[in-house]
């Protein structure tokens, strides 16, 4: 397996364990479109977090 797809993999799996940490297992949304694009919003909102407890973090 190349190098790219296990970044790739990790990626997916620290996302889909943040949403199981929060209880949010089912989703309320139906269709391929509604999906996609609730998991984008909640990359989204993850990145977001990420990059200010990254910035936090850094030292002045």
């Amino acid at each position: 397996m190349s190098a790219a797809v296990v970044q790739r993999r990790a990626r997916c799996e620290l996302i889909h364990a943040h949403l199981r940490n929060l209880s949010l297992d089912r989703l309320r949304v139906r269709g391929l479109r509604e999906v996609q694009n609730w998991m984008s919003g909640f990359a989204l909102a993850l990145n977001i977090l990420t990059e200010r407890r990254l910035r936090a973090a850094r030292p002045a």
